[in-house]
C-alpha cells in the first residue's frame, strides 16, 4: 500500500503538521491448516515422543491442500468484490503457520499474475511463544496434545 503525505496546515513560519493518508486496506486472517499432532492423536497415536519440537507441529498434506484452496478462494472473493489482489502474506514463525501461509500464497498464484513474486513474511510478534517452557506454563491436567497430561510417561528426553 502506498501512502501520501498531506500538509495539514502551517503552524508557524517554516513548521508544518503532517498527516498520512493511506489507501484503505483489506486484512484477511487465516488460521493454520490441519496439524500432524492432532490427526495423529485422533488416530490413537502420539506424535510428541518423536518430535524435535513437540510444541511446533507441522501441517498434514490435507493442511497444505486447505491452504492452497484458501488462497484460491481469497483470490476469487477479492475479484468478485472488486478489491485489489493480496499484497502481503504474513505468518508467525511457528512451522504450521509458515507452511499454511506458503500454501495460501501458492493458491493465490493465478493465470492473471496478480500474486507473482508474493512471498511469506514472518512476524515474530504474532506468536505466543516458541519454546517448550511457554507451552508447559499454561498447560493444565487433561489439556489436549498431552501438554498437561502425565508428561514423563508421554514424553521423555534429556533436559
Amino acid at each position: 500500500l502506498k501512502s501520501r503525505i498531506i500538509v495539514v496546515k502551517q503552524a508557524k513560519r517554516g513548521h508544518f503538521f503532517f498527516c498520512m493518508a493511506h489507501t484503505p486496506a483489506t486484512i484477511i486472517l487465516v488460521r493454520h491448516g490441519e496439524r500432524v499432532d492432532l490427526t495423529t492423536r485422533q488416530r490413537g497415536g502420539n506424535w510428541i515422543p518423536n518430535a524435535e519440537r513437540p510444541y511446533d507441529s507441522p501441517i498434514t498434506e490435507a493442511g497444505v491442500a486447505q491452504g492452497e484452496a484458501t488462497g484460491r478462494a481469497i483470490h476469487r472473493h477479492l475479484q468478485r468484490l472488486g478489491l485489489p489482489p493480496v499484497a502481503r502474506v504474513v505468518a508467525s514463525p511457528l512451522l504450521r503457520t509458515v507452511q499454511t501461509a506458503a500454501a495460501v500464497a501458492q493458491g493465490l498464484q493465478t493465470d492473471d499474475g496478480a500474486a507473482a513474486g508474493l512471498r511469506v513474511e514472518l512476524e515474530p510478534r504474532a506468536v505466543e511463544g516458541l519454546c517448550e517452557g511457554f507451552y508447559r506454563s499454561w498447560a493444565t491436567p487433561g489439556a489436549t496434545s498431552d501438554w498437561g497430561g502425565d508428561w514423563p510417561r508421554v514424553y521423555t528426553r534429556e533436559q
